[in-house]
């Protein structure tokens, strides 16, 4: 192979996943959209996030959509005095002003329900995020290993 392909495909595969990692409107700025695997459509799917605001006015996340899912909801996980988790459906999330929500394991996350085929490693869908202020944002999700932990967990499974 070529120095010259080489170097085009190292070029071609930074900017492709810059485009993955980062989608903007206005002030808000959603970071390191990433997925598990699923095995089979029975059970549903999961995006984690960041949501940075850099204006100084909150907003708030009303809504999700993906044409991967019937439907996109945000949830959070959360434990009781004993310990119990659950996951319980959250209305809105706040994103303050010159702040973040993270949506991670354990924690708020945007369940999908519904899909339409199993999310394999190495895939790439889209989220439609909905805010109050800042209005629809396209994300680009990317499909991390079934047990993965994190935006660079990839490897594995």
């Amino acid at each position: 192979m070529s120095v010259l392909r080489i170097i085009a495909f190292v070029c071609l595969t930074y900017f492709a996943s810059a485009s993955w990692s980062a989608s903007a409107a206005g002030d808000i700025i959603v970071e390191r959209a990433w997925s598990r695997a699923t095995i089979g459509t029975d059970g549903p799917g999961v995006v984690y996030m960041t949501v940075r605001n850099e204006s100084g006015i909150g907003d708030f996340l009303l809504g999700a959509a993906s044409p991967v899912a019937r439907s996109a909801e945000v949830h959070e996980t959360r434990s009781d005095a004993d310990g119990m988790m659950s996951m319980v459906p959250v209305a809105t999330v706040a994103i303050p002003a010159h702040g973040q929500a993270d949506f991670a394991p354990n924690g708020l996350h945007l369940m999908l329900v519904g899909l339409g085929k199993p999310l394999t490693l190495g895939q790439h869908f889209v989220v439609d995020l909905t805010f109050q202020h800042a209005g629809a944002i396209r994300v680009m999700v990317r499909v991390q290993k079934a047990g993965a932990r994190g935006f660079d967990d990839a490897g594995g499974m």
